[in-house]
């Protein structure tokens, strides 16, 4: 039977301290054979730069693009009247979280903006017969999970394409 591990990690949000506390679990396990981060990588943390620098340093890493890294790469403070995902662009949250996320790509800078482009939508993979697929909400869409309906229409064309 063939088999692979996993280790995920995701949602860092530039939590440094975190970050090194999750990897060095990882580095104590001698069965895992691929780290996938799900995104979410930056935005709403206090570190942005070295978070990135860790990340850069760990092998073979695929990453996945969360929204927080997709709206770093949209600049979204840059909108007339900037809002995400259907916040009140007068509501005060939306507003500091539009400020953290240019105060986030300030720090990271190009190499920043790089990292969160060379990011993935999704990532899959067949072991043995079966499909895993990872992303950071669904692989449509980093925003929200699917709905029912759409659940179902992946799921019937996933076992079409997949017997």
């Amino acid at each position: 039977m063939v088999t692979k591990t996993f280790a995920i990690i995701t949602d860092i949000h530039s939590n440094l301290a975190s970050l090194i506390h999750a990897l060095s679990i990882i580095d104590r396990r001698d069965d895992v054979d691929q780290i996938i981060c799900l995104g979410d990588c930056f935005a709403l943390g206090p570190e942005p730069e070295k978070t990135l620098e860790m990340l850069k340093s760990i092998p073979n890493c695929i990453f996945i693009r969360g929204n927080h890294d997709r709206y770093l790469l949209e600049k979204l403070w840059e909108d007339e009247l900037p809002s995400l995902e259907g916040m009140d662009p007068y509501d005060p949250v939306c507003q500091a979280i539009v400020q953290n996320e240019k105060w986030t790509a300030d720090q990271l800078g190009q190499d920043g903006y790089d990292f969160c482009k060379a990011m993935k939508i999704a990532h899959r993979e067949i072991i043995g017969t079966i499909l895993v697929e990872f992303t950071h909400a669904w692989y449509k869409r980093d925003d929200s999970p699917p709905s029912v309906s759409e659940a179902v229409n992946w799921k019937d064309r996933v076992i079409k394409t997949n017997p």
